[in-house]
C-alpha cells in the first residue's frame, strides 16, 4: 500500500491539550452549557469552519457500552448524519476508515472522508484519534467530495464515583471542500452535538439496552 498518513504519538497529545481547553484568552468561546452538556467552538487560521468541542454527561450509559455505539457496526443505526461507514484495511496498531456524510444543508452533495484511526483504552477512558490519510481501494468519487479532517477524534471516561456514567468528549475541526456557506456550516456544526446526543439516546434507550440485555441471558 502506497505510504499514508498514520496517527502518532502527538495526535493523542493535541487531541488531549484541546480537551483541556476552556479560556477565552486562548480563543475558546462556551456556545452552550446545559445540565448534561457544554459546546465551545474555537476560530483558527487553517479553515474558516470552526473548532467545536462537545462534552457531553449520558447517565446510565457505561463507557465501554459508549465505544461500542461509536463503532461502525452500530454507529450507522443511531446517527442520521452517517450513511457509509467501514473498515478498509486493519494494520492492527491502526486501522483505515471510509466516511460517508449526509451533508446537513439541502443542495450540498455528500463528503466523503478517509480516515486512519488508532485507539487507546485504559479501564477508565477510551481515546480515539481519526486522522486524515489515504487509501487506494477508496479513491475519489463523482457526486461526492472528498473531504480532509484537520482534528478529529473523542475520549469517553467513566464519570468519578458512577462507572455507569460516561462523559463524552467529541473534537472536531474539519475542511470539507467545495463551497458550502461558511456562516449556515458552522451553525450546523454548533447544533450538531445536541443532536448526536439526542439520536444516541434515543437509539440505546429504544433498541441497544434491550439487545444487551438478551445478549447476556
Amino acid at each position: 500500500m502506497a505510504q499514508a498518513n498514520v496517527v502518532t504519538d502527538d495526535d493523542f497529545e493535541l487531541l488531549l491539550e484541546l480537551e483541556k481547553g476552556k479560556d477565552e484568552a486562548d480563543g475558546w468561546e462556551l456556545k452552550k452549557k446545559a445540565k448534561d452538556i457544554e459546546i465551545w467552538i474555537k476560530k483558527t487560521k487553517s479553515t474558516p469552519v470552526h473548532l467545536v468541542k462537545s462534552i457531553t454527561e449520558f447517565a446510565g450509559i457505561n463507557k465501554d457500552v459508549m465505544a461500542k455505539l461509536f463503532m461502525e457496526k452500530q454507529r450507522i443505526r443511531w446517527d442520521a448524519a452517517v450513511k457509509r461507514m467501514e473498515e478498509l484495511e486493519n494494520c492492527t496498531v491502526y486501522r483505515f476508515m471510509h466516511l460517508e456524510l449526509n451533508m446537513p444543508i439541502m443542495g450540498i452533495s455528500n463528503r466523503d472522508f478517509i480516515l486512519c484511526q488508532m485507539a487507546r483504552e485504559t479501564e477508565t477512558e477510551k481515546i480515539v484519534v481519526n486522522k486524515h490519510s489515504t487509501h487506494p481501494s477508496k479513491p475519489d468519487v463523482s457526486g461526492v467530495v472528498r473531504g480532509e479532517t484537520i482534528v478529529a477524534g473523542y475520549i469517553v471516561r467513566e464519570k468519578e464515583g458512577d462507572p455507569e456514567t460516561s462523559i463524552l468528549t467529541n473534537i472536531l475541526q474539519v475542511d470539507f471542500k467545495g463551497y458550502i456557506p461558511t456562516s449556515a456550516l458552522n451553525s450546523k456544526m454548533v447544533a450538531s452535538p445536541e443532536n448526536v446526543s439526542k439520536l444516541l439516546r434515543q437509539f440505546y434507550t429504544k433498541t441497544y439496552k434491550a439487545e444487551l440485555e438478551a445478549s447476556s441471558e
